[in-house]
């Protein structure tokens, strides 16, 4: 997925290292013991944040 944003605040950016995403599932099945695969969602916010829980959930971009 990729997110477009504007950031007036330069240093939020300094501190921002990736991105959360809120959801609600809407329909999803069981993979594994412990996965599950997400089928149908409604996409809620998405965040800048320093640490995200997904490591691959990064901020690979910035520009003016």
């Amino acid at each position: 997925m990729r997110v477009i944003a504007r950031v007036t605040d330069e240093g939020l950016m300094r501190k921002a290292g990736g991105l959360s995403f809120g959801y609600r599932v809407r329909a999803g099945r069981e993979t594994g013991a412990r996965h599950r695969e997400l089928t149908d969602l409604e996409l809620v916010e998405i965040s800048l944040v320093a640490v995200p829980m997904q490591p691959l959930a990064r901020v690979h971009a910035v520009a003016e």
